[in-house]
C-alpha cells in the first residue's frame, strides 16, 4: 500500500488543556499545511522522467548536438560539385612602355574563365577553360593595329597512390559518420546518465516521505506514552522525572518530523525545478521502497 501522501501533521493536546503559546502555533500552523498534502496528487517515478525528458534544456541540447554534426557531414558533398572561376582584365600601356614594342599606346582587354570539377569515385580533376582577349595598338605612322585572341582548354588529372579511387577526398566525410554515430551515442550516455540523477532524486524523495511517515509514528507513540505517564503519576505510579522524559520525547519527535519536512519540501521544489513542472509543488512521490526490496529478495 502506497504511504507516499506524507506530511501528515500531528499536533498533541491534553485533556482539558490546550497548550497554545507562540512555539505551539508556528508548530500547529506548519503541521497543518503538512496535513494538507495529505490530500495532493501523487507522481509515479515514470511519469516525472517523463516530465524531465519534456521540459528539461538538456535534451533539446543534446538533440542538437547530433542535428550539429549532421548538418556539418552535409558540407562533404559540395565538394563534387563544378566550380566556376571567371577573372576579367583589363590592360594599359603608355609611351613609355610602349616604345619598346614600337607603338604609342596598347590597350588589352578580355576575360578568363574556367570550370572545375573533383570525381570522388574515380578521385580525377577535371578542367575545362576559355581564353579571349582584345589588343589594340596605336602605331606612329601605321596607324591603328586590332589583334583578337580565343582560347579553350581541357585538363584532366587522374590519381595513382594514395589517393587511388578518391580515397582521399572521400576520407573526410566517410569520417564524419562516425563522428555522427559518435554523437549519438554520447547524447544517450549523457542523457541515460542525466536520468539516472533525476531518478536517484526522486528516490531521495520518496525515502524521505518514508522517514517522514514513521517520524510521525513515533510521535504518535511518544504522545500515547506520555498519556499514560500521566495516568500513571495521578495514580503515584512514577515521578515526576518520568513525565518530564515523556514530554521531552515529544519535544524530539515534533523537531525531526518538521526537520524531515523542511527536507522534503526543498527536494520537493528541487525537483520541481529540474522538471520545469510547478504542479509537482502540489504532488507527493508515488513510490513504495518496500516492493523494490522485496523484489530484490
Amino acid at each position: 500500500m502506497d504511504k507516499s501522501p506524507l506530511i501528515c501533521g500531528v499536533f498533541f493536546m491534553r485533556k482539558g488543556e490546550v497548550h497554545m503559546g507562540k512555539k505551539s502555533i508556528v508548530i500547529f500552523v506548519f503541521l497543518l499545511l503538512g496535513a494538507l498534502s495529505c490530500f495532493a496528487q501523487t507522481i509515479t517515478l515514470d511519469e516525472y522522467l517523463e516530465l524531465v525528458k519534456k521540459n528539461h534544456p538538456f535534451f533539446r541540447k543534446e538533440a542538437l548536438e547530433v542535428d550539429i554534426e549532421k548538418k556539418r557531414a552535409e558540407r562533404f558533398p559540395g565538394v563534387e560539385d563544378w566550380n566556376f572561376e571567371i577573372a576579367p582584365f583589363y590592360g594599359y600601356l603608355g609611351e613609355a612602355s610602349a616604345a619598346e614594342f614600337q607603338s604609342d599606346t596598347i590597350h588589352q582587354v578580355g576575360i578568363e574563365a574556367a570550370v572545375e570539377r573533383i570525381f570522388w569515385k574515380s578521385g580525377g580533376r577535371l578542367g575545362l577553360s576559355f581564353e579571349s582577349d582584345y589588343t589594340r595598338s596605336q602605331i606612329t605612322p601605321a596607324g591603328t593595329q586590332k589583334a583578337y585572341r580565343h582560347g579553350f582548354g581541357v585538363s584532366y588529372t587522374h590519381p595513382f597512390l594514395q589517393n587511388a579511387k578518391g580515397v582521399l577526398d572521400r576520407l573526410a566525410y566517410e569520417l564524419s559518420a562516425y563522428s555522427i554515430d559518435l554523437s549519438m551515442v554520447q547524447r544517450d550516455e549523457n542523457q541515460e546518465t542525466f536520468l539516472v540523477e533525476a531518478a536517484n532524486g526522486f528516490l531521495q524523495w520518496a525515502y524521505l516521505s518514508e522517514v517522514i511517515n514513521i517520524a510521525e509514528e513515533r510521535l504518535t507513540l511518544a504522545e500515547e506514552q506520555k498519556a499514560q505517564t500521566d495516568k500513571k503519576f495521578k495514580s503515584n505510579l512514577v515521578d515526576k522525572v518520568d513525565v518530564l522524559r515523556a514530554e521531552d520525547s515529544i519535544r524530539i519527535a515534533k523537531q525531526a518530523l518538521l526537520k524531515t519536512q523542511s527536507l522534503w519540501k526543498a527536494k520537493q521544489a528541487e525537483l520541481s525545478v529540474i522538471a520545469g513542472s510547478d504542479e509537482i509543488t502540489g504532488q507527493s512521490p508515488a513510490f513504495d521502497l518496500y516492493s523494490l526490496h522485496s523484489a530484490r529478495g
